[in-house]
């Protein structure tokens, strides 16, 4: 975990950054990964978490 930009998870094949916006009640979702298929999991959990599901 990295948290000098927002909350960083590193995984072995991507990355999950969440980060809060400074001017709108918002938490942006940034993923990167192996591949679409990933990506797309990834983003999914992430904003499952973030909106508590």
């Amino acid at each position: 975990m990295d948290t000098l930009d927002g909350v960083k998870w590193l995984y072995s094949d991507g990355w999950v950054l969440f980060r809060a916006s400074g001017t709108e009640p918002v938490v942006r979702i940034y993923v990167e990964a192996r591949s679409p298929d990933l990506v797309r999991a990834l983003l999914r959990e992430s904003r499952a978490f973030v909106e508590g599901v």
